[in-house]
């Protein structure tokens, strides 16, 4: 009777437990945990970063078409891609205001710097000397980049030339080899009035 007794135990014992389990399982699995779970999910989430490349994607949307944002080789595609992943300034938040001035600044450069690239004030040419501006996509402010000429008390440019610059051997450069088009996308920058 001991062997069988304890059988008995044990199997009365399972009988009782693996179905109050699957209560307390079942009811475990209805709540919804916002904490990190010690399981992996079914389906990957995005990363945080993803996200806010998303994010960036988003708000470069009120200006450019999302097409051109995510399209390889556009001046749009080239210009985020250096604002989220390249620019030593560093990312901005998406609600600063002056995130889309930056982001069209640099579709203003990527569309007029076809070919050959500018002569004067490119991005590394350490050279640029023109009116005490400094050269594009360096880490600072984009009011002091070459070409924009003066920025209100907000830091929005309202006046913006690029025309009759000094390259770093004092000869005037009219134009600063630009090609390409203009993009709509100036039409964005609301302060502009030169």
């Amino acid at each position: 009777y001991g062997i069988i007794g304890t059988v008995v135990i044990i199997l009365l014992a399972v009988a009782i437990m693996v179905p109050l389990s699957l209560t307390v399982l079942k009811s475990d699995l209805q709540e919804i945990s916002y904490s990190p779970s010690a399981m992996p999910s079914v389906q990957p989430s995005w990363s945080p970063t993803m996200a806010l490349f998303t994010e960036y994607v988003d708000k470069a949307s009120e200006v450019s078409n999302k097409t051109l944002i995510t399209t390889p080789g556009t001046a749009q595609y080239k210009a985020m891609k250096w604002i989220y992943y390249d620019d030593p300034f560093g990312r901005r938040e998406v609600e600063d205001e002056r995130f889309l001035q930056r982001y069209i600044a640099a579709v203003f450069y990527f569309s007029t710097s076809e070919g050959n690239g500018w002569s004067d004030c490119y991005p590394g040419d350490v050279a640029c000397t023109s009116d005490n501006k400094r050269e594009w996509f360096g880490p600072w402010d984009e009011c002091e980049w070459y070409a924009f000429i003066e920025c209100n008390l907000d830091g929005f440019v309202t006046k913006f030339s690029i025309l009759n610059n000094q390259n770093g051997e004092g000869k005037t450069v009219h134009g600063n080899n630009l090609h390409g088009t203009l993009p709509s996308e100036m039409g964005y920058l609301s302060s502009l009035t030169h």
